[in-house]
């Protein structure tokens, strides 16, 4: 599997073996493009619906994430709104919850 880092503004390319988060050359975003990835959506209603491209197991959750995402206005313009007091624990921090665990509890066995 190939990773490498492309900027948005100018496509400047270099390999994603160090931590660049800017462009070297006009100091643009860089996007981190990863050969063969493929995503496929499961049928789950949470974050793991990505578990394809989540490396970590077991799965972890606590039914976070899929909030919905209503239609409405503000100030006479059309605007979305994501309901993440939906969550769990009634806030968007839930969407990151699982992401401290999922490493070392690959690691070690559950018992």
């Amino acid at each position: 599997m190939k990773v490498w880092y492309r900027c948005s503004r100018c496509g400047y390319t270099t390999e994603a073996s160090s931590w660049l988060w800017r462009c070297p050359k006009c100091g643009g975003p860089l996007d981190l493009i990863i050969d063969s990835l493929k995503l496929t959506l499961s049928e789950r209603r949470d974050l793991w619906r990505f578990s394809s491209v989540i490396p970590a197991r077991p799965v972890v959750t606590l039914g976070e994430g899929y909030t919905p995402l209503i239609n409405a206005s503000f100030l006479g313009k059309n605007t979305y709104l994501k309901l993440e007091y939906l969550n769990p624990t009634g806030s968007f921090k839930d969407r990151a919850l699982p992401s401290p665990y999922l490493k070392p509890w690959s690691l070690a066995p559950i018992p």
